[in-house]
C-alpha cells in the first residue's frame, strides 16, 4: 500500500524539510496597512491574496491589521496582496494631496517587499483646473448682464 503524503512527510522531514509535493504548505502571516490619514469606516476591510480573503480590524486610527492570513509562498514568483474598502475623508486634505498606504508583513518566514512597493499612492485629491474657473466667471457675468438688461 503506498504511503500518503503526510506519512511521507514524517519519514522524509529531515531530508526534504517537510515539504510534500502533493500538499502545498501554508503559513500564517500578519499583514497591516498604515494610511497617512485617519481611516473613516469601522469595518468591512478585506485583504485578498490568491483565492484567500481575510477580514481586517482597526488597530489604530490610521492602521488596519489582518491577523492570521493564510499564505502559500509562491516559490520563485510574486504574491499580490490587495486591500479593499479602506475609506478616508478627502475633504479634510488640500487639493493635490496624495493618500498613501504603507504595508508591512510579519510572520515566521521572511517575505521581502521591495521598497518601491511598501508605500503605495492609493488616491489623490483633484486639483481644480484654472481654465474652468474662467468659464464659470464668464457664465456668471453673462447671467448678471442678462438680468440687468431687463
Amino acid at each position: 500500500m503506498p504511503r500518503t503524503c503526510s506519512q511521507s512527510r514524517r519519514l522524509l522531514y529531515t531530508r526534504l524539510m517537510g515539504i510534500c509535493p502533493y500538499e502545498t504548505p501554508s503559513i500564517q502571516i500578519d499583514f497591516s496597512i498604515q494610511m497617512n490619514v485617519p481611516v473613516l469606516n469601522t469595518g468591512g476591510w478585506i485583504l485578498s491574496e490568491g483565492g484567500n480573503t481575510t477580514a481586517g480590524t482597526l488597530k489604530s486610527s490610521e492602521v488596519v491589521e489582518f491577523v492570521g492570513v493564510p499564505f502559500i509562498p509562491p516559490g520563485a514568483g510574486d504574491a499580490v496582496f490587495q486591500v479593499e474598502n479602506i475609506f478616508v475623508d478627502p475633504s479634510a486634505e488640500p487639493p493635490g494631496f496624495q493618500f498613501t498606504g504603507t504595508a508591512s508583513i510579519v510572520g515566521n518566514v521572511s517575505i521581502y517587499i521591495p521598497p518601491l512597493n511598501q508605500q503605495q499612492v492609493v488616491a489623490e485629491n483633484a486639483v481644480p483646473k484654472p481654465f474652468s474657473l474662467v468659464f464659470v466667471g464668464l457664465g456668471l457675468g453673462a447671467m448678471w448682464l442678462a438680468r440687468k438688461g431687463r
